[in-house]
């Protein structure tokens, strides 16, 4: 365990703000929750939202997108779901109620695949 905690901490060093943002992000949610959720460790399933953000970004207010977007955290792809970590509640009712077609839409420009989006508390 101590071997795996060190590794951890070198590694923090080589990650830049964003990653580290995300991570901190993960952790408490992990915390928060006591759920053993499966975060999936997938490079591929941060890349496609990086850039799914990116187009949001554009299409959003700062604000909106600060509030609403930015703290979202891509979790997994199984098979057509993508699933995303959502800080509570209230803001997945608001995400889902102004923001799921957006985020459905910048997720199939990005991959060509009609995702069903899942959010996770």
């Amino acid at each position: 365990m101590d071997n795996k905690k060190q590794e951890i901490i070198s590694l923090l060093d080589t990650m830049d703000n964003n990653t580290l943002e995300w991570l901190l992000y993960l952790i408490k949610l992990r915390h928060k929750s006591g759920d053993n959720i499966n975060y999936s460790m997938n490079p591929d399933v941060k890349e496609i939202w990086d850039k799914a953000c990116k187009l949001m970004e554009v299409e959003l207010t700062e604000v909106s997108y600060n509030t609403w977007i930015k703290g979202i955290v891509p979790i997994e792809i199984a098979e057509s779901n993508f699933k995303l970590g959502i800080v509570n509640q209230f803001n997945k009712e608001i995400i889902e109620g102004r923001y799921i077609k957006l985020i459905e839409d910048a997720l199939f420009y990005v991959t060509d695949i009609n995702f069903d989006v899942e959010f996770i508390v």
